[in-house]
């Protein structure tokens, strides 16, 4: 089987090999390189590309059998016009951060019809599968591996963390400072992944905060290197617990005093952190280094026997009835900018809160957002009064959410419907309480009404995300 490989990933970060040896890996940020003979790497222009001309450059004795495409929401390498006949798949990164990570990957998968969609979040699969494609399966991490480095017998006793801290993660220098002014034993600096492996190798525990609430490379990583992982706590639907359990091959954390407590205890007992690091390492070893992650990766892609934690059959939101026609299709799409408009405030705000009034949508857009760890649900209004009706169908999805008074109490966002507008009480309130309201299942003809109510109580409708009215 040769392999066709697209990626936008710099080499000098992600892996040069993702599957075989004699696979062609194309990018933009590849030279043009053979291999006895044989095309090995080959450079392409960034962005939308044009399939046919990559095809093109490769001999008839060399033409892949199957393609594979590695896209994110940068969409630094889109090939397009993929023919037909040809097995594609897609491998989708990152989906937790920056404009439409979500709803960019989705409609590129629509258009260029692949055979199945992997996802290294689990928690967007759902969105995939709603969409009306079959195949959608996890793979936290995809393919990428980890290069290998010597593990050190005698570790310094200190939390060591390097990688990004910049503007784009607010929440990781928040609890880098927390650390800091603890004055527990911190070593934290920018360095080429290589060397930052290599201080993990050697440290007592590895430092992870994710970007937003997503299962990072930084996880596999420090396990593989034995450093005991101490991570920020990610809801149940990204999976994280189904290898690493909390206690025993990692340590998480949900705020900034228990990060840390837990670092404090640790580091007074290492012979402890040492043990979950060694219990951290054989989860790795057993599930995420470069051949297993390739095994599974054929396995699904072979038909053989996959992992059944990578099959999605236990994650209850893929089972939703797919979209049967344009306008549910649109409905989905109107639920994922919803989504990720509140998926951004998460990754910078440490509490968020939705405020849930609407009875009919609430089963839908409570289960898109139950997902966002550090978000409080709560049941107000009529959707408290059918608390009975609605909690099995939570509790179905997954979701936490809580019982609360029916008084408006105020917070991020309060998810309501058209109804509400005959509702003044409710209406007298939410700008003066809500930075934002959402009107689930708005349609074109209670658009004018909505804007004006809206408007009276100064707040204007989103240019992203319809139904969406927020503070001027």
């Amino acid at each position: 089987m040769r392999f066709l490989i697209t990626t936008h990933a710099d080499p000098r970060f992600m892996p040069r090999t993702f599957i075989d040896p004699d696979e062609i890996v194309a990018g933009p940020y590849y030279n043009n390189v053979k291999k006895d003979g044989r095309i090995r790497f080959m450079g392409t222009p960034g962005g939308e590309i044009l399939f046919k001309d990559t095809w093109d450059r490769i001999p008839e004795g060399q033409k892949p059998d199957v393609l594979l495409v590695h896209a994110d929401v940068t969409c630094g390498c889109l090939p397009v016009g993929l023919p037909s006949g040809l097995p594609r798949f897609l491998l989708v990164g990152d989906t937790h951060h920056m404009d439409a990570p979500i709803s960019k990957m989705l409609r590129y998968a629509l258009q260029e019809r692949f055979n199945a969609v992997f996802v290294w979040n689990r928690n967007v699969a759902h969105f995939f599968k709603e969409a009306g494609i079959p195949h959608v399966f996890w793979m936290p991490g995809l393919i990428m591996g980890v290069p290998p480095v010597p593990v050190q017998d005698k570790r310094r006793v200190e939390l060591a963390f390097f990688g990004q801290a910049g503007k784009y993660h607010p929440r990781r220098i928040r609890l880098l400072d927390a650390i800091k002014e603890s004055g527990i034993p911190l070593f934290s600096r920018p360095m080429p992944r290589l060397m930052g492996l290599e201080r993990f190798a050697g440290s007592l525990m590895a430092f992870n905060a994710s970007l937003n609430g997503e299962i990072n490379m930084r996880i596999f990583e420090a396990s593989s290197t034995g450093a005991m992982i101490l991570t920020d706590r990610l809801s149940p639907q990204h999976g994280l617990e189904k290898f690493y359990k909390d206690g025993e091959s990692m340590v998480s954390y949900g705020s900034e005093a228990e990060l840390v407590e837990k670092a404090r205890y640790y580091i007074k007992h290492p012979q402890e952190a040492m043990q979950i690091g060694l219990r951290g390492k054989e989860v790795y070893e057993k599930h995420f280094t470069t051949q297993a992650r390739r095994d599974a990766f054929m396995a699904i892609v072979q038909g053989g026997a996959a992992n059944p934690d990578f099959l999605l059959a236990d994650e209850p939101r893929c089972r939703l009835k797919p979209a049967a026609s344009e306008a549910e299709l649109k409905a989905l799409f109107t639920r994922i900018a919803f989504y990720e408009w509140l998926q951004e405030l998460h990754r910078v705000d440490e509490r968020l809160s939705v405020d849930v009034i609407t009875a009919a949508s609430a089963p839908l857009f409570v289960s898109d957002i139950c997902d966002l760890y550090r978000l409080d649900i709560r049941l107000k209004g009529p959707a408290l009064q059918m608390r009975k009706e609605l909690e099995p169908v939570f509790k179905a999805f997954g979701a936490q959410v809580q019982c609360d008074s029916p008084e408006l109490s105020g917070g991020t966002v309060l998810l309501a419907d058209a109804q509400s507008l005959d509702e003044p009480a409710v209406m007298a309130l939410v700008g003066k309480k809500y930075s934002a309201v959402f009107m689930a299942r708005m349609d074109e003809a209670s658009r004018p009404a909505c804007d004006k109510v809206f408007a009276d109580i100064g707040m204007v409708p989103s240019q992203k995300v319809p139904g969406l009215y927020e503070n001027a």
